[in-house]
């Protein structure tokens, strides 16, 4: 996950989708910021010193300043340490040293420029949801000091949710997920698995507690995010001389990918994101069902939309053992989504290449710049 993470800036586009939907000026410095940090480290540092209270204010609400999901294998004691392999080479720690000055000049670069972004949005977003948020009006003649601090605590608990939910940041060990569920979870379930527990959860909130001031938040978030994105498929396509008859096919969540997407030199361009693929999901198990009962029970990944939404969230431990099962019998079993795996040999070099950055194995399958 770390290794294919790498050099992936598209953070804005995936963590800060929504971002967009909801304050396009807070995403347009989080923008900034992100790329800001790849050139200059020193960003995130000076952005807490700034504003140093307001940091120290998320802190204290549980919302994580950046996103150590993708970058725990840089954490002492997780991941491999190829570092301590080259100590028993001929001048090991000479050459450990040099390859770990190349990691704080590559890998330190994109892990600061992808936490200032993220952590500078969260503190955004919650200074200025802040004052207009149901709940955090001043104190009530007709109030006593502990019913309103009773009253603060709950509505700031129930923003700092809101921010999480809304940027990827929902931590499962604040939600009392044991050590094992967490480390299945990271295995199985998706290539970030924040990301997916935050975005079905701002989506649970919006239907579940459409009453309440995070529902209601949700709400007013997804359906703008709705809207543009839709709004924005069609006109591009429209500016593209497209038929109505052809954007009919890519507002059908049904159609897969090519579900707001445009088709050019081959590839399939449009809006990505979780949100896309749970609109899909939700779709395939209502409309979809209604339309084909059977797929509900189907075998493969082309007919169960329940399938097809796991298969395609880039989990690692589906992806070693959907290429075994492919390899195994010869690419009979369709086990992989956007992979076709027909022996060991293929398996190995599967392996070797879903372990690379996300933009080289775009390339090596063809795609366009």
């Amino acid at each position: 996950r770390f290794l294919s993470a790498i050099g992936d800036f598209a953070m804005p586009f995936i963590q800060g989708q929504l971002v967009l939907a909801t304050n396009p000026e807070a995403w347009a410095k989080m923008t900034l910021r992100h790329y800001q940090a790849w050139f200059d480290p020193t960003v995130q540092a000076k952005l807490v010193s700034e504003n140093l209270a307001d940091y120290q204010q998320l802190a204290r609400m549980g919302i994580p300043i950046g996103d150590p999901e993708f970058f725990s294998a840089m954490q002492a004691g997780q991941g491999l340490s190829a570092g301590a392999v080259l100590e028993f080479l001929p001048k090991g720690a000479e050459f450990r040293q040099l390859m770990r000055h190349g990691g704080k000049q590559t890998f330190g670069r994109f892990q600061s420029s992808y936490n200032a972004g993220l952590g500078h949005a969260r503190m955004l977003l919650y200074k200025g949801a802040r004052e207009s948020w149901e709940g955090t009006h001043a104190r009530l003649a007709s109030e006593t000091l502990v019913d309103y601090q009773r009253r603060i605590g709950q509505a700031e608990s129930e923003l700092a949710q809101y921010v999480r939910n809304l940027t990827g940041g929902l931590d499962t060990r604040a939600l009392g997920v044991g050590p094992g569920a967490r480390q299945a979870e990271n295995l199985w379930l998706a290539f970030s698995p924040r990301l997916l527990r935050s975005t079905i959860a701002i989506v649970a909130d919006g239907i579940l507690k459409p009453t309440s001031p995070q529902g209601q938040r949700a709400l007013r978030t997804l359906g703008t995010w709705a809207a543009g994105a839709h709004g924005m498929y069609v006109l591009s396509g429209m500016a593209m001389g497209k038929d109505w008859d052809e954007l009919a096919e890519g507002l059908n969540p049904l159609n897969g990918k090519r579900y707001l997407s445009h088709q050019i030199n081959g590839d399939w361009v449009g809006i990505g994101g979780q949100v896309r693929a749970m609109m899909q999901l939700m779709y395939g198990l209502t409309i979809g069902a209604y339309q084909e009962p059977s797929s509900l029970v189907a075998p493969n990944l082309q007919d169960n939309p329940l399938l097809r939404f796991l298969s395609g969230r880039g989990a690692v431990g589906l992806n070693l053992v959907g290429g075994a099962v492919e390899a195994g019998t010869g690419g009979k079993v369709n086990a992989l989504q956007f992979d076709d795996v027909d022996g060991p040999l293929d398996y190995l070099a599967h392996l070797g290449t879903s372990a690379l950055p996300f933009v080289v194995q775009g390339l090596l399958e063809g795609e366009q710049w």
